[in-house]
């Protein structure tokens, strides 16, 4: 029985490119407002700039240029269905997004490095703590930058990745979509985990009671994240016949 795959139009097929586009310098400036005033505390006081705040640095010019990428390639298409996307602009538009994409993944790699740091500051001298932070550090680094690699490198050649219309072969899609999902749940499993160190942390510091459940939930609120741009995109469909 032959097979053929047919993309298939769907009903509501909108332009989601200006909704990334605001979503994301959004976000980019607001992250700043927060890194500026943080840089700026750190200067007025004289105390300088550490490792955290570095990481932190680096993270945000990561998703500077992500989000700058991103723009880049919704004025070639990116954000509509792929049947209004000019053909010549297609590998563009997909090698520009695993680029994009990378970028993405270590700006939260090093965002959760930055916190990890900062707690490892001020955890003084509590043993099973300061490992379970480096064990956190490091193996979430491991696991994001691999994912992030591995992106550039499911083909042979790699250009096949991001233009299929090249010879070549890629490993089963099935490995990249476990190895991403395994990441991402890894990832996300660590972010609760680092919100809820500060409160061990910070109720054994001395200060009122107030207080220290103030600082712990300000310090906890990485939790919380933004998940609008995941409704942004829209997939395209595929039929069999």
């Amino acid at each position: 029985m032959n097979m053929t795959l047919q993309l298939v139009e769907p009903a509501d097929c909108a332009n989601r490119g200006p909704l990334i586009n605001t979503i994301g310098w959004t976000i980019t400036i607001l992250s700043f407002a927060f890194l500026a005033l943080r840089v700026y505390c750190k200067f007025s006081r004289k105390n300088g700039l550490w490792w955290d705040d570095h990481f932190l640095i680096a993270s945000w010019l990561c998703t500077l240029t992500h989000v700058s990428i991103i723009s880049s390639i919704i004025a070639l298409g990116f954000g509509k269905h792929e049947l209004h996307i000019d053909p010549r602009n297609r590998s563009t538009i997909s090698f520009n997004g695993f680029v994009a994409g990378a970028l993405a993944i270590l700006a939260s790699a090093w965002s959760k490095t930055s916190f990890a740091l900062t707690l490892l500051r001020i955890s003084g001298r509590d043993g099973w703590l300061r490992w379970l932070l480096w064990g956190i550090i490091v193996s979430m680094n491991v696991a994001m930058i691999s994912n992030a690699i591995s992106l550039f490198f499911s083909c042979q050649p790699a250009a096949k990745a991001w233009d299929r219309s090249l010879p070549g072969k890629c490993w089963d899609p099935q490995v990249s979509v476990v190895w991403g999902i395994a990441a991402g749940g890894y990832s996300g499993a660590m972010d609760f985990v680092l919100a809820l160190l500060p409160w061990t942390i910070i109720m054994h510091l001395q200060m009122k009671p107030k207080e220290k459940i103030g600082v712990a939930v300000a310090m906890s609120m990485g939790i919380l994240y933004v998940t609008a741009l995941s409704h942004a995109m829209h997939p395209a469909w595929l039929t069999v016949r």
